[in-house]
């Protein structure tokens, strides 16, 4: 009750009057009176009316969020039918038995048989209730403007900014009377931005009237971007958590009546304002992200409205719009921000996107070393804490990789630039050890991920540059192995001793990677055997419990380890380890015709419901490329992991930023190669790149090989 206090007032009264009940009930049952029954029987049958309360509020809110979410609402609905059944057990069959144990349906034995009329009402009703619920949140279907009006209204209104001739605009349309959101870009900044109403006819000449012809001078990335509202539905603010979820990311954006005018912000406005994944719904877990930011909306409803920002807003609704953009001569049809290419990629398209991510990279790179690590596009603001040395190792491998392949040595003094910055981060670690440390402690993580890099550097060019680096690093990671292969992930900088403490994610697999390079590239024979035995323990002891069959955690590196060492000797149980890692992730992989959403396929997550996000699905897609790899390498090719892979670098490169969806920034071209976290917020941090940029290297090898179709 104490944490749901902050939700608003329903839940923690009613809560806390369940607990009143349930202590005068229980005090009542020992003391065997007539009151103690009575309170007895109170306590049950609100129980039960608690019980019914939730079970329409749940199915509600589950024909809700059908209604705005499509085909997403069918998992919503089994997750709370689930939930459901949880209920009846615990909340419901209690206080039955209560009432029987006490004898309440022996004295009134007519007591069940009256029960039935009333479910007959009742069941109908909660139906009928739930069909409201849905009908009221579900879009009006709607006719698309075709293409040739879309690149028509596009270009009158580009030649009116542009003070050129104005080409004629169609005159077959509806008289539909829509609303229109018009902004025109200037160097990734919003110059103009008008709302009018009518046909795409009309509403372009009183969009052009409202520019009206400004004196040509040379302004640099010019667009014009268009929404055109299609379909709206009110927004349920009587529920904090449903009224924060009533907008489909991206696809969705709000209106509001200021003084009897209709305002709007657009799909791509509330993205770029960052007004999503930011709301806290459930008040009592604040690291819970998720739903629209209706006060950050209304403010900002307010200054489109050129009113103050705390003016009334009123009739807030859910505003469905059609997007398109014209921008370098082209005009773009938009699907949540970006433009959508209907073909398959092919090995040309992975390789070039590859090396834009290695050149956004080496754009990156900064004149001590270290990475640019964080970008806000719209703004150009950069972030540079917190500064995180694995992820800096990372990309540098990633650049080794990528000169590798191409032959390219600007990705090799890029990371060599970087690996010399890496290099002097080692310190003192105690019993004469030196690593990457900070706070008194060294982790895992930070010596792994950097012996990576510097190991493949050696193999990669077959310098020492980095040798005694290397020597040093992997007499860390030894230190923490222990007996059974598994590994400490916290070194005392002290006593140059392992800590025991909580096991952390990544660092076993990237510990086990990083031996098996080091020992290939200067030839020690226990930092292999170290190797074998890490993934050894992770293919034995530690995924073999009860329920380990069931799933897997975050086991892309020990994949990674699984293929550099099985090439080396072959092992049956490393193999199946990696195999039983990508199956399991291929299955949480968003598949065509199984997903509302077309710019979902490909991407990794545990539900349609939130967008999947590019770092996630690009790590786990690097353990599908590694299994691939040993698929093949045991002579059967695994034609099913071959197909997510070619999914995901299609999910990765509409992701991408490149020349045609970077109008709205203003480092458009720092901006480029860039891939940004998800859908919902445009800064680009560079693992994303890094994950990213290797699916596209290594997938791009793969899909080389297959037919054009």
């Amino acid at each position: 009750m104490r944490l749901l206090w902050s939700g608003g007032w329903f839940w923690p009264v009613a809560l806390g009057v369940w607990a009143g009940l349930l202590l005068a009930s229980a005090v009542g049952l020992f003391s065997g009176t007539r009151a103690g029954r009575f309170a007895a029987r109170l306590a049950a049958f609100y129980q039960l009316g608690f019980l019914a309360v939730l079970i329409v509020g749940l199915l509600s809110s589950a024909a809700y969020l059908w209604g705005l979410y499509g085909e997403v609402g069918i998992g919503v609905a089994v997750l709370l039918l689930i939930i459901l059944a949880l209920l009846i057990e615990l909340v419901g069959l209690l206080p039955i038995f209560k009432l029987r144990s006490i004898g309440v349906f022996e004295r009134e034995p007519g007591a069940l048989r009256r029960i039935w009329p009333v479910t007959a009402v009742l069941v109908p009703g909660v139906v009928l209730y739930c069909m409201v619920v849905h009908a009221r949140a579900t879009l009006t279907s709607w006719e698309p403007t075709p293409a040739a009006d879309r690149d028509a209204m596009s270009r009158h209104l580009m030649a009116v900014v542009e003070n050129e001739a104005v080409p004629l605009l169609p005159t077959d349309q509806n008289d539909r009377d829509d609303h229109w959101v018009v902004r025109v870009y200037r160097a990734g900044k919003i110059k103009r931005r008008i709302e009018v109403g009518g046909n795409l006819a009309t509403a372009a000449q009183a969009a052009a009237l409202e520019l009206g012809r400004e004196r040509s001078v040379p302004v640099r990335r010019r667009a014009v971007a268009i929404d055109r509202i299609v379909a709206e539905t009110n927004i349920d603010e009587s529920n904090a958590i449903l009224a924060a979820l009533s907008i489909v990311p991206g696809l969705d954006g709000i209106t509001g009546e200021i003084d009897g005018h209709r305002f709007t912000i657009t799909p791509h406005e509330l993205v770029l304002g960052r007004m999503l994944s930011e709301q806290t719904p459930i008040s009592f877990i604040p690291d819970f992200k998720a739903g629209v930011r209706l006060d950050a909306a209304r403010r900002v409803l307010c200054l489109n409205a050129g009113r103050s920002p705390d003016c009334e807003v009123t009739n807030l609704r859910r505003a469905r719009t059609e997007s398109w953009v014209h921008y370098n001569g082209e005009t773009l049809d938009i699907y949540r921000g970006r433009p959508m290419e209907e073909r398959a990629p092919t090995a040309v398209d992975a390789r070039a996107g590859a090396l834009a991510g290695g050149h956004y990279i080496v754009k990156a790179l900064q004149r001590d070393g270290r990475f640019r690590y964080k970008l806000y596009p719209e703004s150009g603001k950069v972030d540079m804490e917190p500064y995180a040395i694995p992820r800096h190792a990372g990309t540098s491998w990633f650049l080794l990789e990528l000169s590798e392949a191409t032959g390219e040595t600007q990705f090799l003094h890029g990371a060599e630039q970087a690996l010399d910055w890496l290099e002097q981060q080692l310190g003192e670690c105690g019993d004469g050890l030196r690593c990457v440390a900070g706070g008194g402690v060294a982790t895992l993580g930070s010596q792994a991920l950097p012996l990576i890099a510097f190991a493949t550097h050696a193999r990669v060019t077959g310098s020492d540059r980095y040798r005694t680096t290397i020597d040093r690093l992997a007499e860390v990671v030894m230190r923490l192995q222990q007996d059974n292969g598994d590994f400490q992930f916290v070194l005392d900088t002290a006593t140059g001793r392992p800590v025991p403490g909580p096991r952390v994610f990544y660092a076993a697999g990237q510990a086990a990677l990083a031996l098996a390079i080091s020992g290939q590239v200067t030839e020690e024979a226990r930092h292999l055997q170290g190797a074998r035995d890490a993934l050894d323990f992770m293919a034995g002891p530690y995924w073999d419990f009860f329920v380990s069959d069931l799933f897997f955690i975050e086991e892309h590196w020990t994949c990674l380890a699984a293929d550099e060492v099985h090439r080396l000797y072959g092992d049956p149980h490393h193999a199946k380890l990696c195999r039983d890692v990508a199956g399991f992730y291929q299955r949480l992989q968003h598949a065509e015709g199984e997903t509302t959403f077309p710019d979902y396929v490909g991407g990794v997550g545990f539900s349609p419901f939130f967008p999947p996000h590019t770092t996630p699905t690009a790590a786990r897609t690097e353990a599908l490329i590694a299994a691939y790899r040993i698929s093949v390498r045991q002579g059967r090719p695994d034609a099913e992991l071959r197909k997510g892979i070619a999914a995901s670098v299609r999910f990765l490169l509409h992701n991408q930023y490149g020349p045609r969806d970077t109008y709205p920034f203003r480092s458009a071209w720092t901006a480029i190669g860039g891939v940004p976290w998800n859908y919902l917020d445009p800064v680009i941090r560079i693992d994303t790149v890094q994950h990213a940029g290797a699916v596209m290297l290594r997938g791009g090898e793969l899909l080389s090989d297959l037919s054009p179709d």
